[in-house]
């Protein structure tokens, strides 16, 4: 069990920048005063039936309130993007870049390598 408190208001108030919807929007949606959504905002409590109706009418998911990214399973790139074939990761291409990196990592322990020589010549040398 997670052991992390959400400032549920202002996790709402993020949500609703990243979607692009205005509170002044929101609130004519939802049939509140502004004000009266501002205080419920600036709360780090709200009543359910008020988050369930700003979560209805803002298009947000319950994972995107309690969890920071994508949903377990989903992969993200540090752009924003969500890699993978219909958001599936293949084996075929983490095992392609993994070989990559393996590469990467060999050629960079032999460069290490002939440094580490090229240091020794030269302090023989001095």
């Amino acid at each position: 069990m997670l052991d992390k408190e959400i400032d549920i208001g202002q996790r709402i108030k993020d949500l609703l920048y990243e979607k692009k919807v205005s509170q002044s929007e929101l609130s004519v949606k939802i049939g509140r005063h502004v004000q009266s959504l501002n205080k419920s905002l600036a709360g780090n409590t709200m009543k359910v039936d008020l988050l369930l109706e700003i979560m209805n009418v803002a298009d947000i998911k319950s994972w995107e309130i309690f969890q920071d990214g994508a949903p377990t399973g989903v992969v993200q790139t540090g752009n924003g993007n969500v890699a993978g074939n219909g958001n599936k990761v293949t084996m075929a291409a983490m095992e392609s870049d993994l070989a990559s990196c393996r590469e990467k990592v060999l050629l960079l322990e032999q460069l290490l390598a002939e440094k580490e020589r090229v240091i020794q010549l030269l302090e023989k040398n001095q």
